[in-house]
């Protein structure tokens, strides 16, 4: 990439960070004060955003990296369901969807050994934690049955992540595969835990760790694009 080319990538970072910035204070004030009317516009544009800069910063060369178009449309989909239908519950479609895209994509990236069992340990020892703490709280057998399968499409997600743990690069991407799956992973959790106790601080915590996790997420192939800007070709 030339000086001319990396300072013109440099302007788009900023960019996409400052956008980042505005839209995570606006909506986090205005989310923890339920003035929807607000929030039902600007979340789904904060994700479309990131959808975009997703979809103009990867190589598609690499033909996993679609998948990567398909985990934030389906992230936009269910934020679009959330705040504008009546049945915000099919949301949880689109975001299973989300998860197991994203798994897949990581076992695309990192493929599977037989010691990656051992990162899928810390996962379901947290997780049956969880599921005996909350399952007597949860209403009907429907819901519990729900319940248990999107927790496991979580940890499906979150052990994949974690295997990047034992490969062979520990560059960025390695970091923002982790901290961003980690972020989804419990924010998706506290999203489970409001559906039950309907807690308003786990709205407040929701919004704390959701738009950090699309960031990093969305930047996790950012070397990647370093070396071949779409917004460039």
């Amino acid at each position: 990439m030339t000086p001319k080319q990396s300072n013109k990538m440099n302007n788009y970072l900023k960019t996409y960070f400052l956008l980042f910035i505005l839209f995570y204070a606006v909506i986090f004030y205005f989310r923890i004060n339920n003035v929807e009317e607000v929030t039902r516009i600007i979340i789904p544009l904060f994700v479309f955003m990131i959808f975009l800069f997703v979809l103009f910063t990867n190589n598609i060369m690499n033909r996993h990296n679609i998948l990567l178009y398909f985990i934030f449309l389906f992230i936009l989909i269910g934020d679009g369901i959330i705040n504008w239908s009546e049945y915000k519950q099919l949301s949880i479609i689109p975001f299973s969807l989300t998860h197991i895209c994203l798994a897949i994509y990581y076992i695309l990236d990192i493929q599977f050994v037989k010691k990656d069992f051992i990162f899928l340990m810390p996962v379901l020892a947290f997780s049956a934690l969880l599921f005996f703490k909350v399952h007597a709280d949860i209403q009907g057998n429907l819901l519990l049955a729900v319940f248990i399968i999107y927790l496991n499409i979580l940890n499906f997600m979150l052990w994949r992540a974690l295997c990047y743990l034992r490969s062979n690069s520990k560059g960025l991407k390695t970091l923002f595969v982790l901290l961003g799956s980690l972020l989804f992973f419990f924010t998706d959790v506290s999203v489970c835990l409001y559906s039950i106790y309907k807690q308003e601080s786990l709205i407040a915590i929701i919004w704390i760790l959701y738009p950090p996790a699309l960031l990093l997420l969305s930047l996790m192939n950012i070397q990647q694009s370093k070396n071949k800007y779409l917004f460039l070709r």
